[in-house]
């Protein structure tokens, strides 16, 4: 079979990951030892990993995680399984959730429960940006920039849920500075949240949009994941 480049970095990032299994993980681990280009791939994706796995801090699961998925477990099992190929943003999406779950970047005591709610942003090469989450029992949302660009001083990004019944709701500006900033929802915003499935980013005066709504070009848009 004939195995363009991009085809390569996709197997050798499901490789890593581990999302690679049954017949295609032995076929593409012969590949590993016929061809370079795959060793290649599968190092340079273990390297960017290496660098989440090593800021990682072990954090103990409650009881009740456990259960939870003994659950999930039990009922996967009962269904017949189906299993669609992740894109470049799928990939890049299932590690920076691993990555965001594990390091603890959720609000409070709550770090090794997995939040209700979560999107990541994206750049054209899937470099995640900004890996957002919305705890829907304490109403906290959680922004963690990661690769952002800065803009010009008199601009700023301002991040939007985009309802499907009404105008778009802004969610507050974001910081492109790596760290975290934490807001809690008012109860009015949260119940349109759990009724949204997207959400986007505009680039909005300084101060924020002055209307309510986006007058700046919308960059980005990432979908809201129920966890």
């Amino acid at each position: 079979m004939n195995y363009p480049p991009e085809v390569i970095d996709l197997l050798a990032a499901e490789y890593v990951v581990g999302t690679l299994d049954g017949a295609a993980r032995r076929r593409f681990e012969q590949l590993l030892r016929q061809r370079a280009d795959a060793r290649l791939a599968t190092w340079e994706w273990e390297q960017r990993l290496h660098g989440l796995y090593a800021e990682i801090e072990p954090v103990r699961p409650p009881r009740s995680l456990w259960r939870r998925i003994r659950r999930q477990v039990d009922n996967r099992n009962r269904r017949p399984r189906l299993r669609p190929r992740l894109g470049y943003i799928g990939v890049s999406a299932a590690i920076a959730v691993f990555a965001f779950w594990l390091g603890g970047l959720l609000p409070g005591d709550r770090a090794a429960v997995a939040p209700e709610r979560m999107a990541i942003f994206a750049d054209n090469s899937s470099q995640p940006l900004w890996v957002l989450s919305i705890d829907v029992d304490t109403s906290e949302m959680v922004v963690q920039a990661l690769g952002a660009e800065p803009l010009a001083d008199d601009l700023i990004h301002e991040l939007w849920v985009l309802p499907a019944d009404r105008d778009p709701q802004s969610l507050g500006l974001l910081r492109v500075a790596p760290g975290r900033v934490e807001r809690t929802l008012a109860p009015a915003l949260l119940s349109v949240i759990e009724q949204s499935a997207t959400l986007a980013i505009s680039i909005e005066p300084a101060g924020g949009s002055p209307t309510g709504l986006p007058t700046g070009p919308v960059i980005h848009q990432a979908s809201l994941i129920s966890l």
